[in-house]
């Protein structure tokens, strides 16, 4: 049976291989009944799950650079063989001097242009006859396109929204004794239509000022409008749908309800609202479409939406509409209530995080325009591409490394586009498995990956989070040990990363995961009521409450029992599940101490009576003895120096405590990957994953990375920057002097300051502190803390259920510790066995 599995496995990967282009190659979606699809998609999404992959057709890209007629788009639209932009256009440098300083500066005018795309000839114009309304005479502020729609006889409309203000100032106002801001004055908000020509010269303006019959509140701030084929205007705010005739008389207003509802419009003559519903008969609800009806001033019947459909695009003679969904584009069929992928960016090797704007053309070809930013040359460039249908097979063939995600990272997005552009043999085919998420669970799409898994079709790569069980796919040898890799690598050895982090990652001497950087999440107190314990033990943290005011808190007053037990659990579920060997120890004393100690704090915190007016800082509470702890997480080092200075007698970092006293810190992963341990293609996914680790000292230069970096050469870097001043430099680059000839500093952080002001109302000055740089005596801190760390945050959902469910009853003082830990014993061992 395993060799038949790897087989087709195997199988699997060669087909995959011969796919390429924009369409969704992964060929083990097949019908159940064995027929090829009738529509050019990849994935069908649908309750039950038949998924449908069509090899037949992609999308193939062709790229064109754009002049710099216009610095960003605002709307885009298509209408026909044209497609029509609202864009930012660069206006003259002007040139103004502050009255007070006499400092001059310049700046340059920004104003909406309306363009036009030729797809036939590929020349972008701006349409000269179109201008914006004008701000009325007196007031400053601006407009802007805030939503513009083609319609079938070539026109468009626009949605202009104004926004404007002033300043009153009155006759006798004196520049030097008064400020002009003391007299602003805001202008109405409004909105205005503007029909216009194919070649932007004005048809009619109409001026939108919704009005109601009854007392209810509406916003007079207009998000979005549809028109229809009869000339109707819809126009909406969220609460409520305001509809008009061409002329601009309204004719009715339809009322959103308490949840609200989003226009959206599915052909020239249906438009309505997307909401949430819920029937109170079946107890049930999710995302509906709701028609309008003009003729019955009502909306129609309700229609099922996917539950991640909310930026619309109207449907064509394949799809009743079209949504984008996580940097995707999908097509749905109201009949049979599926969508299916239609254009997947990534496959395109289009990163949609520099997405400008995009339309669908009626003939099925995609247009969009991408703007990037080159941090080397500090300039931005304009790209448009066209994505038109081809046959799969025409395509370079290359073969595909299947990645695996709950929600791809925005950051990797370039990453893997970048890559698929740069290798000749290989493509990363990323399959986001929250695409199968319904309204009904939000977690199938974690099913669907774990049923896949264990019927043999293992992904190439994984992308992981908190929902993806890295211990259980290590404990059933689904997953790689990368010391493998690394041992064989000529750049790389396993000194290259950050030891501390390595060796808490690490299961019997293996390395199943490789994050790209980490935090920390601790515990510090003060260093007079916590510096002499060499343990930090639940024993320790009661003695260490006693030097405390009576009515002290661990930490927060808000934390209640489930926050702590939740926050403890999770911080080292590795500590009672070992998935390797399928042993469960929850009915150690390790674990009933940790339920004692999440029964100290309070059932619940009422949110809603609290006297929020008598709350105090940490620092305050801490100061004052009214708190022993205070947690908090480290991304950098810099976070030290937000958050740890200005307490009394300094801080000792002690974490949370522990039976054995010692484990009381975690560490926390960010964008790890983990490699099959059966895939054809380790060695190219492990050059992938090499590929995000080798940059990270240029990261830490560039100053594009938010976390702690796990190779150790970029993670010194990162040190030697935070222990290194800022200097304030002129406009050649040159470091600036004070009069004594000492070097300006930035701060890098500066606490303190400001007035105080007791209980009594007695005011006292604070005195600032400016810190500039990291001291050599804060970094040992930090660094001991890391080499102090043992622990990895993780997460098993179905577990801290159980645990939920089990604790209620302790919590409630119907059962001892004890009872409950051997309940929870009980049950996580037989789900334990049961996934193993």
């Amino acid at each position: 049976m395993k060799k038949r599995i790897l087989a087709l496995f195997l199988a699997l990967i060669l087909l995959l291989g011969v796919m390429a282009g924009c369409s969704k190659k992964d060929v083990s979606d097949t019908p159940d009944d064995g027929t090829s699809a009738s529509k050019p998609s990849a994935n069908k999404v649908s309750a039950p799950e038949k998924a449908t992959v069509t090899a037949k057709y992609a999308y193939k890209a062709e790229y064109k650079d754009v002049s710099a007629q216009f610095e960003w788009i605002n709307q885009m639209c298509a209408a026909g063989s044209s497609v029509y932009l609202s864009a930012s256009v660069m206006g003259d440098e002007i040139t103004e001097t502050d009255e007070v300083t006499g400092e001059t500066y310049t700046y340059n005018d920004y104003h909406d242009g309306l363009f036009r795309l030729d797809m036939d000839t590929g020349e972008v114009t701006e349409l000269e006859n179109f201008s914006m309304p004008s701000i009325p005479e007196g007031w400053q502020g601006g407009t802007n396109v805030y939503h513009m729609q083609a319609v079938e006889d070539g026109t468009l409309w626009l949605l202009i929204n104004f926004y404007t203000y002033r300043y009153n100032v009155p006759e006798d106002f004196d520049p030097e004794t008064d400020q002009e801001y003391n007299y602003y004055e805001q202008g109405e908000e409004k909105s205005s239509l503007l029909h216009v020509a194919s070649d932007g010269s004005l048809i009619a303006e109409v001026n939108i000022q919704p009005q109601r019959s009854d007392d209810q509140q509406y916003y007079n701030s207009i998000s979005t409008f549809c028109v229809d084929s009869a000339g109707n205007v819809y126009a909406g705010d969220w609460q409520n749908v305001y509809v008009f005739d061409a002329s601009g008389k309204q004719l009715f207003v339809l009322d959103c309800s308490e949840n609200g509802g989003s226009l959206c419009q599915m052909s020239s003559d249906n438009v309505g609202i997307a909401t949430y519903v819920y029937d109170e008969a079946t107890q049930t609800g999710g995302r509906r479409y709701l028609p309008i009806d003009v003729t019955a001033q009502d909306f129609g019947e309700a229609i099922k939406l996917p539950q991640s459909a909310y930026n619309f695009f109207p449907g064509d003679d394949v799809y009743d509409l079209y949504y984008d969904n996580n940097g995707n584009i999908f097509g749905y069929d109201l009949e049979t209530e599926t969508s299916e992928k239609v254009v997947d960016w990534i496959e395109c090797d289009i990163n949609s995080n520099d997405m400008n704007g995009y339309a669908i053309l009626p003939d099925g070809r995609v247009v969009a325009f991408l703007r990037h930013w080159d941090n080397a040359t500090n300039e931005s460039s304009t790209q448009m591409v066209t994505l038109t249908r081809v046959d799969a097979s025409s395509l370079p063939e290359k073969t595909a490394i299947t990645l695996a995600c709950m929600w791809l990272d925005w950051d990797l997005r370039e990453k893997i586009v970048d890559f698929n552009k740069t290798s000749e043999q290989y493509r990363i085919v990323v399959k986001d498995y929250s695409e199968y998420n319904t309204e009904d669970d939000y977690t199938a799409g974690m099913t669907k990956l774990n049923t896949e898994i264990l019927s043999g079709k293992v992904p190439d790569l994984f992308l992981l989070n908190d929902q993806m069980p890295v211990d259980l796919y290590a404990g059933k040898g689904v997953i790689a040990d990368l010391y493998q890799f690394i041992d064989n690598d000529e750049s790389l050895s396993r000194e290259s990363f950050v030891q501390p982090l390595l060796r808490a990652l690490e299961k019997d001497g293996k390395l199943y995961e490789m994050p790209t950087a980490f935090y920390i999440q601790t515990a510090f107190g003060l260093n007079k009521v916590v510096g002499d314990y060499e343990t930090w033990t639940l024993a320790d943290l009661k003695d260490a409450m006693t030097k405390l005011q009576p009515d002290a808190d661990v930490f927060y007053a808000y934390n209640t029992k489930s926050d702590m037990l939740q926050q403890c659990i999770s911080r080292n579920i590795s500590a009672f599940v070992d998935w390797t060997t399928g042993t469960v120890s929850f009915d150690s004393p390790e674990f009933v101490a940790l339920l004692e100690f999440a029964n100290s704090f309070p059932e619940s915190f009422d949110w809603e009576n609290y006297d929020w007016s008598q709350d105090e800082d940490v620092q305050t509470r801490m100061n004052s003895g009214k708190q022993l702890l205070n947690p908090v997480s480290f991304t950098t080092f810099e976070d030290y120096l937000y958050q740890c200075y200005g307490y009394d007698s300094g801080i000792k970092f002690v974490g949370f405590p522990s039976e054995d006293g010692t484990s009381n810190n975690s560490f926390y992963t960010q964008t790890g990957f983990a490699i099959s341990a059966v895939s054809p293609s380790q060695d190219a996914a492990w050059a992938f994953v090499r590929e995000q680790l080798l940059g990270q000292k240029q990261q830490v230069e560039n100053q594009s990375i938010w976390c702690f970096p796990v190779m150790q050469d970029a993670f010194d870097a990162m040190l030697t920057r935070a222990m290194t001043p800022d200097y304030q430099l002129d406009e050649n680059g040159e470091i600036m002097y004070d009069e004594n000839g000492e070097p300006l500093k930035w701060p890098k952080m500066t606490y303190g300051g400001g007035v105080s002001i007791a209980p009594d109302g007695t005011e006292t000055q604070m005195e600032s502190v400016e810190i500039y740089e990291l001291s050599q005596a804060d970094a040992d801190i930090i660094l001991s803390l890391i080499e102090n760390t043992q622990s990895v945050y993780s997460y098993d959902q179905d577990i801290m259920d159980i645990i939920t469910d089990e604790v209620a009853a302790f919590f409630a003082g119907e059962k001892s510790a004890e009872d409950t830990a051997a309940m929870v014993q009980s049950r996580v061992n037989l789900y334990v066995q049961e996934q193993s």
